[in-house]
């Protein structure tokens, strides 16, 4: 930059290990991020992506080789008599046994990152069947080396000969050939949501309840498609900002920016029968019609995660046909009554041990009765936990009923979250809250989000701490949070593990669930100086907070779309060996959170 010049310019400046400069990614702390002290937005996967299901031995004989080696350096060299198998995938630092059914020579294994940078090779191991061996940190790939006994020039013949396996773990086991099975899973290429519709003379609007609503969509070039050949229009809040040339049934256009948009197909005497439907996909091309896929988000902050789940039918209580009793509760004795009390019952088996699990409410009695539970009648077994989330009961010889008191008038929580949260189960230990029925798919949840736009009731500042650069305000808007505080990820805040009481630099303060108030923000003067002013802020700039849930919540999955996916996806095989198919792929295992639509891990 010259002397006396001015320039409005962002250097992105990375400092990486290694001999090559990648493409920029910002500071997270020499950790995977998005996490709760570097946040990052959070993308969404979608489309349709493919999943492989592989057995035991992971390496495809047929997948190619190359005559020759990689030398300590990385430096390949041509040579008849050695074999370097094509690129195998497989994770860092996790073990693996390379075998084969005869001993060979110079058997070695060479590592590549996700770019097939050479990344190191293990030392060559002479005369042996098997060779055990762990992958270096960033290793995506690995490539198996040999020389066969006697140095003959490499053919397929020779490789197929040998009955090559490569395995996860310390120790060779039985051979098997490579097998896998490919399954194909629609992850949401459509982006509206072409249910949603509103009508106005000659036009329909797509994705949209009223004419006037935008919906957000990201800088990129898109394809928007229908059956009825019509002006295919995206608009802006308030006018036109593409349009197609002529009536037709696709059209691509560009957003140089997120853009809030609605979609508009324009015909004379147009109405919203005559679309049998949208899709609106990334990319230059149309491709085959898919239902629009509403994304589930996943999210994991230390020990916490989601997970998508299918029930057992472990919970006897079926909330949607519940008995409950109003006014209604139970003492040592009876059922008595009294205004604003709630009482559940169910059907149960005498000399039986149950365990009924729930949020903590004002209330948590149970007992059971002999015949159908009603004021008046006399109870048994009487047990109270007001302050807990679990209570076990054996029911006696005569016992028909099973009775939970779960609420009064002192409760804060609404009678739904209480029932949301209810379980009862056979046998003495409480497992995770599972909705009722059997093979239901459902999000278990340990994580709880909440949105703030400003709109909320009692934010408040503390002028007493307001500081050099910034000033602190909060709100207690947080249900069931988990006992540690302290632990949470925003959009926009970094988080802090102490309190932000006098320290002077922006963040996110997650109290403990004793706190008054749980929510803590420390913003810059500059762009908020009291509390109205960050609340106008907060209006275009929405707050997103994920914190960790002191009881876990569910929420049953309806969309046909997603559940015709899990049901499929459950019922590709996999092979010996294999891991539950579900559990690997669908159960959150996300790096500390990420929301996703087909809760894929990164592989």
């Amino acid at each position: 930059i010259g002397n006396n010049k001015t320039i409005n310019a962002t250097f992105n400046i990375q400092l990486e290990e290694g001999s090559t400069a990648t493409s920029y990614e910002p500071y997270t702390g020499g950790i995977p991020s998005p996490n709760p002290s570097y946040p990052q937005n959070i993308e969404t996967v979608t489309g349709y992506n493919e999943i492989k299901i592989c057995g035991k031995n992971l390496l495809n004989k047929d997948g190619g080789f190359d005559k020759g080696y990689y030398n300590a350096s990385g430096v390949w060299v041509n040579e008849n008599v050695t074999c370097c198998l094509k690129n195998t995938p497989v994770k860092e630092n996790t073990t693996y046994t390379y075998s084969t059914n005869t001993i060979t020579r110079n058997k070695t294994v060479v590592f590549f990152d996700n770019s097939n940078t050479f990344i190191g090779r293990t030392q060559t191991q002479n005369n042996i069947k098997d060779y055990t061996f762990t992958t270096p940190a960033n290793t995506r790939y690995a490539r198996l080396m040999f020389v066969a006994v006697g140095t003959p020039t490499i053919t397929q013949t020779i490789i197929d000969d040998l009955n090559i396996q490569l395995e996860q773990g310390p120790t060779a086991t039985t051979y098997e050939p490579y097998q896998e099975q490919s399954y194909e899973i629609n992850l949401g290429k459509n982006l509206i949501n072409d249910t949603l519709r509103a009508s106005a003379v000659n036009n329909v609007y797509i994705g949209v309840s009223t004419t006037t609503d935008p919906f957000n969509l990201k800088a990129g070039t898109y394809t928007l498609s229908t059956n009825v050949s019509c002006t295919l229009q995206i608009l802006d809040s308030s006018s036109i900002i593409h349009t197609s040339s002529s009536e037709t049934t696709s059209f691509t256009f560009t957003l140089s920016s997120e853009t809030g948009i609605r979609v508009r197909l324009q015909k004379i005497g147009i109405v919203s029968s005559d679309v049998e439907w949208v899709q609106l996909e990334k990319g230059t091309s149309s491709t085959s019609y898919s239902e629009y896929f509403t994304p589930i988000e996943l999210c994991k902050i230390g020990d916490y995660q989601d997970e998508i789940r299918k029930s057992t039918g472990k919970n006897l209580f079926d909330e949607d046909n519940a008995n409950i009793l109003d006014d209604t509760y139970l003492d040592q004795y009876s059922i008595r009554t009294s205004t604003g009390t709630k009482l559940l019952y169910i059907s149960c088996k005498p000399n039986t041990t149950y365990t009924i699990s729930k949020i903590v409410s004002s209330r948590f009695r149970v007992a059971t009765t002999n015949v159908i539970p009603e004021a008046s009648v006399s109870t048994y077994g009487y047990i109270t936990n007001d302050t807990g989330t679990t209570v076990t009961i054996t029911t006696n010889s005569t016992a028909k009923y099973l009775c939970v008191y779960y609420k009064n008038t002192s409760d804060t929580l609404t009678t739904q979250q209480i029932l949301d949260s209810i379980q009862i189960e056979e046998g003495s230990t409480a497992t995770d809250l599972e909705p009722y029925g059997t093979g239901i798919w459902y999000k278990y949840a340990e994580i709880g989000k909440v949105v703030l736009d400003g709109s909320e009731n009692n934010w408040q500042r503390w002028s007493q701490v307001t500081l050099d650069n910034t000033i602190l305000c909060g709100t207690p808007i947080i249900d069931n949070l988990a006992g540690e505080g302290y632990i949470g990820y925003s959009n926009y805040f970094k988080n802090s593990p102490v309190t932000l009481w006098n320290v002077d630099e922006e963040g996110m303060q997650i109290s403990a669930p004793s706190a008054t108030t749980k929510l803590r923000f420390r913003i810059n003067k500059n762009i908020a100086s009291n509390l109205n002013s960050f609340k106008t802020w907060l209006s275009t700039h929405n707050l997103i907070v994920y914190y960790p849930l002191a009881t876990p919540t569910i929420e049953v999955i309806e969309d046909t779309t997603l559940i015709n996916q899990l049901n499929a996806l459950e019922n590709a095989k996999g092979y010996n060996n294999q891991t539950n198919v579900i559990a690997e792929y669908m159960s959150g295992n996300q790096p500390i959170i990420m929301g996703v639509s087909a809760l894929l891990k990164e592989e």
